[in-house]
Parts: structure tokens; sequence; C-alpha cells
């Protein structure tokens, strides 16, 4: 390996370094802010009460036991 060849070599090695932290800051600019999106889904659904089923029975006839077809509990 010649004189050049190495320098090359090292010159590439520190540019793909700088990529991958100009790579690395963006990744926590987007997670940042997907942290910040999903912190205020939260909140939006929290004060909307859109987590609490309103819950739609389908009854069995036999019983009159009955299972939410939207969440899944039973009503006994």
């Amino acid at each position: 390996m010649t004189n050049n060849e190495y320098e090359k070599m090292m010159v590439e090695a520190a540019d793909g370094k700088f990529k991958i932290e100009a790579v690395d800051a963006q990744i926590k600019a987007h997670q940042a802010a997907l942290d910040y999106l999903n912190e205020h889904r939260r909140e939006l659904i929290n004060r909307y009460d859109l987590n609490k089923c309103t819950h739609d029975f389908d009854y069995n006839p036999k019983d009159m036991c009955g299972q939410c077809v939207k969440c899944g509990a039973i009503k006994r």
C-alpha cells in the first residue's frame, strides 16, 4: 500500500464518520419529534376519553351473557 492510498483511505474513513454523525443527529431530532407527537396523542386520547369502550354487547340467548364486540369485555 502506498502512502497516497493510505491517505485516501483515512480521508474516506473520516468522511464516513462525519456522515454517520450527521445521520445520528437527524435520527435524534426525528426521535424527539416523534416523542412529542406521541405525548400529544396520549393527551388527546385522555382529554376526549377515547380510550374508554362504550361496550356493544352481543348477547347469547341461552344464558343472556354477552361479550363486547369492540373490546371483548364479558357481561354476565
